[in-house]
């Protein structure tokens, strides 16, 4: 399935980048017009394009998602801020792509927005599951509880 890197713009004219592995480019379309964005710009990434991508930042494993959680999840119950938490896991984050996901995080957390908006832009190693707990943990006030779960799972 080929690979599209975008830019799209909230409300507020802010842009985000990401990437979405989908059949076609309307499904990007799709994709970011379900999250209320606007689109700036599609490219499908050729194969060596991506190979470059993957050999510069790196895959977000399993386990990359696993400790994120588990580490953010422990931060918030010891009573930091999640900006911090935030702020110190990308002090320790080695892999690109982690550093990556995490730098977009903390500049969304100091615009305002939630953890799960940053996660959502990235669907290729978040799944709807993933963000829609940490979605309902914001919510909710339990934003700890649903790490910790995702953590688990």
């Amino acid at each position: 399935m080929p690979t599209f890197s975008y830019t799209a713009a909230h409300n507020d004219g802010s842009l985000i980048t990401g990437e979405l592995e989908t059949a076609d480019r309307q499904s990007v379309v799709d994709y970011l017009q379900r999250q209320n964005l606007l689109v700036v710009a599609i490219e499908e990434q050729k194969g060596a394009q991506q190979a470059l991508q993957r050999l510069v930042f790196g895959s977000f494993s399993a386990t990359d998602r696993i400790m994120m959680t588990k580490h953010l999840s422990t931060m918030i119950k010891s009573g930091l801020s999640l900006k911090e938490a935030v702020d110190i896991l990308l002090g320790d984050a080695e892999k690109p792509i982690v550093k990556k996901v995490l730098t977009e995080a903390k500049f969304n957390l100091e615009k305002g927005q939630p953890l799960s908006v940053t996660f959502a832009n990235y669907p290729k190693y978040f799944s709807k599951v993933f963000v829609s707990l940490i979605r309902a943990g914001e919510s909710s006030g339990t934003l700890e509880k649903s790490l910790d779960h995702l953590g688990d799972q």
